[in-house]
């Protein structure tokens, strides 16, 4: 039998707005992909989920709540730990889902080029350790596949 298509698991999610400290979680259901009413969190200010990064699952976030995650990482990046800010990196990262799926997705890699920015006032280990790790997968992938050479030589000196 195979369990990995047909075994799903519950998932006890925390989101929280880091500039409100609201909080909100909910037992997901085994099923594949799931969409969450978090406006009782906070409106209109920056959604983190999975927080503490207890869940060992990735997260998608919308176009929207990503921008608002990266104006407020650049604005007070220490209003998320550096661990959440590293699953953030991770979670968010170019190449992390299929280019099939929808939700402007040149617009979620333009948002966490954006991010990036908010490195340099990083000091924690962890964050940029994660960062490089993408970094190096983005460069890698542009090495090997046919791109115009100011893309590569833009990323080559991150």
């Amino acid at each position: 039998m195979d369990y990995h298509s047909t075994s799903f698991w519950h998932i006890w999610l925390t989101c929280y707005s880091p500039t409100t400290n609201t909080s909100a979680s909910q037992l997901l259901l085994p099923v594949r992909s799931q969409k969450l009413d978090l406006s009782t969190v906070a409106k209109g200010e920056a959604i983190v989920c999975n927080r503490g990064q207890h869940g060992y699952f990735r997260l998608r976030y919308d176009v929207r709540n990503l921008r608002k995650i990266a104006a407020l990482m650049l604005k007070n990046h220490s209003s998320l730990s550096a661990l959440e800010r590293a699953q953030v990196i991770l979670d968010t990262a170019p190449l992390e889902w299929p280019l099939s799926l929808p939700n402007c997705r040149p617009c979620t890699v333009a948002v966490w080029w954006r991010m990036m920015n908010y490195l340099k006032n990083e000091r924690n280990v962890m964050p940029w350790r994660k960062a490089m790790m993408k970094l190096d997968q983005i460069l890698g992938y542009l090495k090997t596949s046919p791109t115009p050479v100011g893309i590569t030589s833009s990323v080559r000196p991150l």
